[in-house]
């Protein structure tokens, strides 16, 4: 005779095999803190440091000035490059006035060649120096841009590596002047082995707990070479952390 199985115990049975998936779905890694968005600022022009406004530690928001050099000499650089420019935009359009004037007077045969020819020159002598004004014009700009250091973004400040007066040269290596990373954010990164990168994809959920707190997040990259020493791919995993100051090389858990 054929046993019957009762709803109830089908249910049962039912509800067993699906924990059962869940539990050898859920995965859990042993991961480290770092820092999202970590960036080095360095100076790209040499000068005297007349501003250190922050210190290691400290959330600034973008644009906020981290460091800046003596302004003087860029300022005095710029303004006279920028008159420059001008002086020569006006010899520019003079030269091209006098140049549509020769070409309509030899068009009537007024004109000799020869002047003409005078007058082309001109044209081509006050646009090449032009075009250097407008160069010389940029160079400043740059300068005088690159003697400030701002937060790229909404930051906290990790590192200061310089102090008011001293005097950097760029003419060589550009000189680290800050580090920061992106304030509200943090990574955790583990190492996951082949196996279980079939179920962790970019862009797939993941909670983070730190030192009994959890927190949302995403994974955000997933390596193709083993982490060295190991036979395991790291895999990154982004959250916001909010108010909470978290740093670098604490200890996490991933979970998905």
């Amino acid at each position: 005779m054929k046993r019957q199985i009762s709803p109830i115990n089908r249910l049962a049975f039912l509800l067993v095999l699906l924990l059962s998936s869940t539990v050898i779905k859920a995965q859990s890694l042993e991961a480290t803190l770092s820092w999202s968005n970590r960036t080095e600022l360095s100076s790209a022009v040499s000068g005297t440091i007349t501003r250190v406004d922050v210190k290691a530690g400290q959330h600034v928001k973008k644009g906020t000035i981290l460091t800046q050099l003596n302004q003087v000499l860029y300022t005095a650089q710029y303004n006279k490059a920028k008159a420059i420019r001008v002086s020569e935009k006006e010899a520019l359009d003079e030269a091209k006035r006098e140049l549509d004037r020769s070409l309509e007077l030899y068009e009537r045969t007024v004109l000799a060649e020869h002047e003409l020819q005078i007058a082309k020159n001109n044209h081509k002598k006050a646009l090449a120096n032009y075009k250097k004004s407008q160069a010389d014009f940029i160079k400043a700009e740059f300068d005088l841009g690159f003697s400030t250091i701002k937060a790229p973004f909404d930051a906290v400040v990790i590192k200061v590596l310089r102090k008011k007066s001293e005097i950097i040269n760029a003419s060589i290596e550009a000189p680290l002047m800050v580090v920061v990373a992106e304030a509200g954010k943090m990574i955790a990164q583990a190492g996951a082995s082949s196996a279980m990168l079939d179920d962790i994809k970019v862009g797939r959920k993941a909670s983070v707990d730190v030192n009994g707190k959890t927190y949302e997040g995403k994974v955000t990259f997933i390596g193709l070479e083993f982490l060295e020493g190991t036979n395991q791919y790291p895999v990154d995993v982004e959250f916001e952390t909010g108010s909470t100051q978290l740093r670098a090389g604490m200890k996490a858990s991933i979970n998905f």
